[in-house]
């Protein structure tokens, strides 16, 4: 049976990452609807050690398809629309992945996946496309083999991988619509981490943003305990306090969008109330535990109560804004430290004005 496209009212992956991050006035509730969208993590593991995310290892490093699936029909039954196949593991290297899409359009969900791009061939490519993957955007965050290398202290031969993965996925892409009528959107962000960052990935972006239907810069953030260091302040390296979405329309942190139009599960099945969900204090945002409790219950519990409560107390006194006091809301927020104002050298540049 051939596998038929679900729409979209939104038309680009940049439309969808901005439309999660706004904030609409009837969702700033301590009990919010369950949100259209959140991210699954199928597995941790990653073949890249990217010098801004997070690498731990767990007891635990994969959800198996039968934990799989019993939250995935809670996600059916609680409305979810679209179901992210990735957070800090690559999806690349679970061989599992074409299962995992089949087991989420054929719930009636929207299977979407972003890869570094680097375990990606034609064949594999292929495979999701058949299985019904709705979205898929490739991380492109760096500019030449040589920075590749040192920012995810890996082989610099995967840097070339990445390039010719896009465009044979646009092949397989373009196949697969042709034989099924099933197209699957392809697109591309980098992180703009400084004006010379971008000046040098320009070249980058010339050579591939025709193997992709969309491309858009995110703002720069970190999924990481540690602050910048004196090399990336002396290149104009800055960081963004919590995550304001695309760095051509950033949106304000206070109140967190996560907190009432996104969430994510991890491997445990733990759903929790922070996107940097990661390091010493990360349990306290564990809002509950989805292979054994009810998805509204936890999406309602005591914890996502709490720190809908903060946000939405910072947001009142007029708090709403780019940057976060990291003293009220979250106490702190899992994101970089700041210096004693508040916030990031350079933050005043994702200031809204």
């Amino acid at each position: 049976m051939a596998i038929q496209s679900v729409p979209s009212t939104l038309e680009t992956v940049a439309q969808r990452v901005d439309d999660v991050a706004t904030l609409h006035e009837e969702e700033l509730s301590l009990t919010p609807p369950v949100p259209k969208r959140m991210k699954l993590e199928t597995t941790r593991r990653c073949n890249l050690a990217c010098w801004f995310c997070h690498r731990e290892d767990l007891p635990k490093m994969q959800m198996t398809l039968k934990e799989g699936a019993h939250i995935l029909d809670q996600l059916q039954v609680g409305g979810v629309d679209e179901v992210g196949l990735f957070w800090v593991g690559e999806p690349g290297i679970d061989q599992r992945m074409p299962e995992w899409i089949r087991m989420v359009a054929s719930r009636g969900m929207k299977p979407f996946i972003t890869t570094n791009g680097t375990a990606l061939p034609k064949k594999k490519a292929r495979e999701w496309f058949e299985a019904g993957l709705w979205s898929l955007k490739f991380s492109l965050n760096f500019p030449d083999a040589a920075s590749f290398a040192k920012g995810t202290s890996s082989d610099p031969r995967l840097f070339n991988l990445i390039e010719q993965n896009m465009r044979t996925a646009k092949k397989a892409r373009d196949e697969v619509e042709r034989a099924t009528g099933h197209r699957c959107q392809l697109s591309s962000s980098i992180i703009r981490f400084s004006d010379k960052w971008q000046g040098a990935m320009t070249s980058v972006v010339n050579r591939v943003k025709d193997h992709v239907d969309h491309f858009y810069y995110l703002a720069p953030y970190r999924i990481e305990e540690n602050n910048l260091t004196r090399e990336e302040l002396d290149d104009g390296m800055v960081l963004a306090i919590g995550n304001p979405g695309r760095f051509e329309n950033p949106h304000p942190v206070i109140p967190c969008h996560i907190l009432f139009r996104f969430f994510v599960v991890d491997v445990h099945g733990n759903l929790s109330g922070c996107a940097f969900h990661h390091g010493t204090n990360a349990d306290k945002f564990v809002a509950g535990n989805l292979f054994t409790e009810n998805l509204l219950d936890v999406w309602h519990s005591k914890v996502m109560r709490d720190l809908r409560l903060a946000h939405l107390v910072d947001w009142k006194n007029g708090d709403e804004k780019l940057t976060c006091s990291r003293r009220t809301a979250c106490g702190p927020c899992l994101t970089p430290p700041a210096n004693q104002d508040g916030l990031m050298p350079g933050q005043a540049l994702f200031l809204k004005r």
